[in-house]
């Protein structure tokens, strides 16, 4: 190459060089933008660029390879051929412009890298077509050393298309004038170059050679200028659809204020919300004027348009975003934002919040109202009874619980179950006669807010809500009677809502304990007993872990048919379980019982009783019996009678031996489930008895029912029976009942001479009481056994 600028001719070919080095080096910007273009133009448009940009590079690299030629002045003036010339060019468009416009098409580095090594070799054959068209000379060259300095020249041009497009622009045009000016330079470097002849049309060729590759630069660089300027316009042609296209689409409508009061711009939504005409707004219009001819579609008068107009002006000066809801007379809610702009001017835009407000105003419905008696719900309830507190208003909180809401579940199903409690709804509407207000707290628990002080009405009221509610109601699948309980309280028992809701559930609580269909206020002490029983109840489980529980044994005796205590035989106990609280002392089983009971303890309280009764009998003779007594919760536990006979195959007691006493009134509730039971502790052999027999109200219909072994007379009538004459007759008559089915009788409570002489002469069978001892502990149980052994066998050698 140093050889080829010796021959130079220095003042004529030195401007001609710069000027190819500026036009590949123009040409390669120029070349890079267009492919750029291409590439980030959508698919339809993309082929169509790539094709325009391939063949201006195609054809600004021939211009550069052209213009260098010309440099080589060795004292004469080339002539070229013209449709090698040409050929030439379009060898460069092909094997240069098609390899380079497919890199637009890939993201990868390496497909670039090879697309533009494929492109080096199209300007190396460019170049060789092109130096054969020059006629007045001879050109040989080395064809391996051509390759070599194509072969360079393809890899600089691969490097600098594997660099990313939006990376190092300036790097990559500098490599793609590096690898051009290696190819065409390196290849003359290898090439000697021979006169042949010179001709006067020598120098009219190359000066036609110079104006035909001046006019191929500048139709490159227009085009190229060109494409850009198309591009550009189709880009912003394409925006101006996207943003058109954008703003008919959104949800809100809009309203874009110029700095001079005018409108830019606004969308088809803007309309539609209002259901404006088009000819109401257009863009270049004065927000004013645009106010003005929606006055009329939106029902302004002259002063209301006016004040939307100042309120726009304040909006628009605000230093904030300004939001308001405006309501249509058609009944929708329209959101309408208006946003300030820096300079001058404020973005409106409108939202149809119609749905979203109707939805909300559901939500707040259905958070504050019970969805199946439409009734207000707890959370209403609670706001109104906070309400009342605050404003000091006297008043009276009244609970209302269905008796038999689960029966009608369970037997009709929960569709009559929904029906009774709307019924039940309707029932309370109607007898609150003030403006009193009325709740479903959940379930089947209602509640009435009496907005008054007058105690007298709030009773009346108690007794017709009990009234109504025990009257028939229809229902899915037949007709239901209920009733239920009531309890009640004064905003004069506390100043605290949560403790009147407290105390009206406490009156409520004494009110069911008194029996279905009652109502009851709330009396001071209500809330220290429920304390009492919280505190109990937690002792209780205590008294569990730490062994606290005591049994006592009642002595049963067979009766003297002469009426006399001695003589009576030792035939049983009854176990009684006793509480030796480490604090009270011993406490009553009639204050913890209940309460075992009520939270399920009386269980596992009921699991001791029985194993430590049974391993205290198995000291004693045969012929003694236990009698333990079972709680209707026990008895509605399908597996007590197993616990019980894994407890007697444990102590050794023989079932026989063994009588399980409950009361009448367990056979009131579940006594299907009840008869089940005891079904299958007789069957194993285990005795039943039934508890203070004469006090329920189907007392003999159980005796027959439930297959009782031993009836236990209540002591009331015990007491009354030798000197109340129609005691004695309800005495008599439930031995001889007791005789004729076969079940024995027990009297209890026996205390004088007397009631024991009237028992017998009634022909009862058994008695207990202090007449003839005191309960005791286990190690005198044992003694009196001992005792009553040895007199039985004094007695049968007597009669002996």
């Amino acid at each position: 190459m140093v050889g080829v600028l010796v021959n130079l001719s220095l003042e004529h070919s030195l401007l001609l060089i710069l000027a190819a080095l500026t036009v590949c080096a123009v040409s390669s910007w120029l070349m890079l933008a267009l492919l750029d273009l291409a590439r980030l133009a959508t698919p339809q448009r993309r082929v169509r660029k790539m094709i325009g940009a391939g063949c201006v590079a195609g054809l600004a690299v021939w211009a550069t390879h052209f213009t260098a030629t010309l440099g080589l002045r060795l004292d004469f003036a080339l002539s070229f051929d013209p449709l090698l010339t040409i050929t030439s060019a379009l060898a460069a468009m092909v094997a240069f412009g098609v390899p380079i416009s497919l890199t637009a098409l890939t993201g990868r580095p390496v497909y670039r890298a090879i697309c533009g090594a494929l492109g080096g070799f199209g300007v190396g054959a460019m170049h060789v077509i092109g130096m054969s068209a020059i006629t007045n000379c001879t050109i040989a060259s080395s064809l391996g050393e051509t390759l070599m300095v194509t072969a360079l020249g393809s890899v600089v041009m691969g490097l600098a298309f594997s660099i990313r497009p939006d990376h190092l622009r300036a790097l990559r045009i500098a490599l793609v004038t590096i690898a051009v000016c290696i190819i065409h330079f390196g290849t003359i470097a290898v090439s000697d170059i021979h006169v042949r002849y010179q001709s006067v049309n020598d120098l009219s060729n190359s000066w036609l050679a110079v104006s035909i590759g001046a006019v191929v630069l500048i139709l490159c660089i227009m085009t190229g200028y060109a494409v850009n300027y198309q591009a550009r316009l189709a880009d912003q042609t394409r925006h101006r659809v996207l943003l058109s296209t954008a703003l008919n689409n959104m949800s809100n409508g809009l309203v874009f204020i110029g700095a001079d009061d005018r409108i830019q711009l606004f969308n088809d939504r803007a309309l539609a919300i209002f259901g404006l005409e088009s000819d109401v707004i257009h863009v270049g219009m004065s927000w004013r004027l645009y106010l003005t001819n929606v006055a009329p579609v939106l029902g302004w008068n002259e002063a209301r348009l006016a004040r939307v107009k100042a309120n726009h002006e304040r909006w628009f000066s605000a230093p904030d975003v300004t939001y308001l809801e405006h309501d249509l007379d058609d009944g929708r809610t329209v959101s309408v934002a208006c946003r300030p702009i820096l300079g001058g001017g404020a973005v409106l835009t409108y939202d149809d919040i119609t749905a979203e407000r109707r939805a909300q105003k559901e939500i707040e419905r259905l958070a504050f109202e019970d969805d199946l008696t439409a009734l207000p719900n707890r959370r209403q309830f609670q706001k109104s009874l906070e309400d009342i507190f605050l404003q000091n208003i006297g008043a009276f909180l009244i609970l209302i619980d269905l008796d038999h809401f689960k029966n009608v579940n369970d037997t009709l199903g929960h569709s009559a179950g929904d029906d009774l409690l709307v019924t039940i709804g309707h029932r309370l509407r109607s007898l609150c006669e003030r403006e009193d207000f009325v709740a479903r707290m959940a379930g089947d628990e209602f509640s009435v807010i009496v907005l008054s002080d007058d105690r007298a009405y709030v009773t009346a009221l108690c007794r017709r809500i009990i009234s109504h509610l025990s009257a028939p109601i229809k229902v899915t699948g037949g007709s239901v009677i209920v009733g239920c309980s009531v309890g009640y309280a004064s905003t004069f028992d506390t100043a605290c809502p949560s403790l009147l809701v407290q105390y009206a559930d406490l009156a409520l609580y004494r009110a069911k304990a008194l029996g279905r269909g009652h109502y009851r206020g709330y009396e001071a002490g209500m809330r220290e007993a429920a304390l009492q029983r919280v505190q109990i109840e937690s002792d209780l489980r205590t008294a569990l872990e730490d062994e606290q529980f005591r049994l006592a044994f009642q002595p049963i005796y067979r009766v003297n048919p002469s009426g006399h205590r001695h003589g009576s035989a030792l035939i049983g106990f009854e176990a009684l379980v006793r509480w030796h609280h480490p604090a009270r002392g011993v406490v009553s089983p009639a204050d913890f019982i209940p309460v075992a009971e009520e939270t399920g303890l009386i269980r596992e309280i009921g699991r001791w009783v029985s194993r430590e009764a049974c391993r205290q009998a198995a000291r004693w003779p045969e012929a003694i019996r236990i009698c333990i007594n079972a709680s209707p919760v026990q008895l509605r536990d399908n597996l007590f009678p197993e616990h019980l006979s894994a407890i007697l195959a444990e102590t050794g007691v023989t079932p026989s031996r063994v009588e399980i006493e409950l009361t009448e009134t367990a056979l009131v509730d579940d006594s299907d489930q009840i008869a089940a039971v005891l079904r299958a502790l007789r069957h194993t052999g285990i005795r039943v008895s039934m508890d203070d027999f004469g006090t329920g109200y189907s007392s003999f219909a159980h005796l027959r029912e439930f297959h009782l072994d031993c009836v236990k007379i209540d002591q009331g009538f015990v007491r009354a029976a030798p000197s109340d004459a129609g005691a004695r007759s309800v005495l008599e008559a439930i031995v001889h009942m007791a005789k004729a089915l076969g079940v024995s009788t027990t009297g209890e409570g026996v205390e004088t001479q007397a009631q024991l002489e009237t028992l017998a002469a009634c022909g009862c069978d058994a008695v207990q009481g202090y007449f003839f001892n005191v309960p005791m502990d286990a190690d005198s149980a044992a003694d009196l056994c001992a005792e009553s052994a040895t007199s039985n066998q004094v007695r049968t050698c007597i009669l002996h």
